[in-house]
This record gives C-alpha cells, structure tokens and sequence, in this order.
C-alpha cells in the first residue's frame, strides 16, 4: 500500500459523513428561501403615507400627466413646420420630464414594477401602477427625432462636452430617482425606469444646449473633406467635414444641393451656455459672410 493511504481512506470517510450529515440542512435553508420568495407580498399599516389617502386622485394625475407627455411629443412632431428647432426639442423634452416629476412627487404610492401577481389584493389596492413601458417608448421616440436634429438641422461640435452634460444629468435623475424610491419597491422596474432616464437625459442636453446658444456666427466654411454614406441606396448621406475656428474639425450632414454646391459655403456657429458649440452649414446669407481664417 502507499504511504500514508490508511490516513487518506480515513480524512476522506470522516469528510464524506461531514459532508451528508449537512447536506440535509443545507437543502432545508433553500428549500426555506424558495418557500420565502413565493410568500405573499402582504400590505403593512407601516407603509403608510398620507398620499394614501388620495388614491383615485393620484391616478387621475397620473393620467393626465401622461396624456400631456404624450400630445408633448407627438404635436411638435406633426406640426413640425410650424415649431423653432429650439421650441420642438425644448417642448418635446419637458413633456417627458412631466411624468418622471410625477413619480418623484409620489414615489411612495407609485410602483414601477407594476403590481406583482404574488402581492396581496391589499396590497394592490394601495399601489398605483406607472406606465414605464408606455412611456419609455416616447422617451424612445424623442431619442431619435432628438438624433435627427442633431444630423440635418443643428449639430453638435463638441462631443466630449456634450457626454458630459449627458451623463451628468442622467446621474442626477438616477441618483434622486433611487433615493426618492422606498426600498420595498426597488426592483427591476425600477433599473428599467434608470435606463430610460438615460435616453431622456440625451434628449434633455440637446434641447438644454440649443436653448441656451448665443447668437449664431455666420462665416465662410473652410472644408476640409467630403464624403457620402450609402451611395447604393436611394437617399444617401452627404457629408462635410468643416475646420472650427479653434483649428478642430466638425462633420456635418448636408443635402445634396448643398455638397454639389460649388460657391462658398456658410458655417453658421453657435456656442451654449454650457460651452457646447452648435454647427449647421447653409448657403451664404449674404456677402458679409468671412472666413475665420481671412478677417477683413
């Protein structure tokens, strides 16, 4: 036999019994967890607010709110014509920000996870259920109108600065949002609420951005490259890359007539009050119009 196999056989048979002796309790705790997680979500006379109390009136807010964010974003868009860049984006943006207000303001009565079908009818009765999936599709919607801007009408220059107005605005409505949120309804409604706080975040730069620029600076764009973007397809992309007067350069979406256009072009600038510079190119408005490069 080999050296020391008596002592092996014998660690091994006193490890084995150790091991089946926990085993049955180790099944009882989880066996004890699963029982746990199925128990019902009971109503507690602790959770009560005086919010409670103004149910019915709260869910006609709720649905009034949310009727608001929707003609919000939807009539900007239909009555595009007749709407401002800056008044579409800024009008879009608000009406969503209506509904996350909302839930700030009555956090305690409102679940974003909806009502679970373990809860008890006590418990559904003292919740009201925010529509985040509904509303989230808007938040979608303005993302990409908000995209669209940002493409064809007025571009944004300075990215880096733009990302930081973004992701802090995202932070500060995520960090109230989890605070103003009680512990007994932080769930996955609540991480799915987060992330369409994000995109509206995106929307609420842009439209903060536009709003503030200053008074646009019209002079001759100095191009530096062109290209264009699905040739094979009807409705290619153009694009002109401009040099800023700070020497960097912007890529900007431009129409067919404009890329084609063989006069001087006009770079028309503005700068936000967050010191994001806004870009759009155009033909001249008149023959004021200056390179950055040649001041005369």
């Amino acid at each position: 036999s080999l050296p020391g196999g008596a002592q092996l056989t014998g660690w091994l048979s006193e490890h084995c019994e150790t091991a089946s002796a926990a085993g049955p309790d180790q099944n009882t705790k989880q066996s004890r967890t699963v029982r746990a997680s199925k128990e019902p979500l009971k109503w507690k006379e602790q959770y009560r607010t005086p919010m409670h109390n103004h149910l019915k009136a709260i869910k006609a807010g709720l649905i009034i709110v949310s009727l608001l964010a929707l003609a919000g974003t939807i009539l900007p868009f239909l009555f595009m014509k007749k709407f401002s860049l800056t008044c579409a984006a800024l009008t879009m943006t608000l009406a969503l920000l209506l509904p996350v207000i909302y839930y700030l303001i009555f956090s305690s009565v409102l679940s974003l996870d909806g009502k679970p079908g373990h809860a008890t009818a006590e418990w559904k009765s003292m919740h009201i259920t925010m529509p985040v999936i509904p509303l989230g599709i808007l938040f979608l919607f303005v993302v990409q109108v908000i995209r669209v801007f940002d493409k064809i009408r007025l571009t944004v220059a300075d990215s880096n600065r733009y990302l930081i107005c973004w992701i802090i605005i995202a932070a500060v409505l995520i960090v109230i949002t989890v605070i103003r949120t009680p512990k007994r309804l932080r769930g996955e409604g609540l991480f799915i609420w987060g992330l369409f706080l994000c995109l509206l975040s995106y929307s609420l730069s842009y439209s903060l951005n536009a709003a503030t620029c200053s008074e646009a600076v019209h002079t001759t764009a100095v191009i530096t490259d062109s290209s264009v973007e699905n040739r094979g397809k009807d409705d290619p992309d153009y694009y002109l890359t401009v040099k800023l007067y700070d020497s960097t350069e912007a890529e900007i979406c431009v129409t067919e007539d404009l890329y084609m256009m063989y006069q001087p072009i006009s770079l028309c600038q503005r700068t936000s009050a967050f010191g994001v510079r806004m870009v759009q190119l155009h033909t001249p408005l008149n023959k004021e119009a200056r390179s950055f490069y040649n001041p005369k």
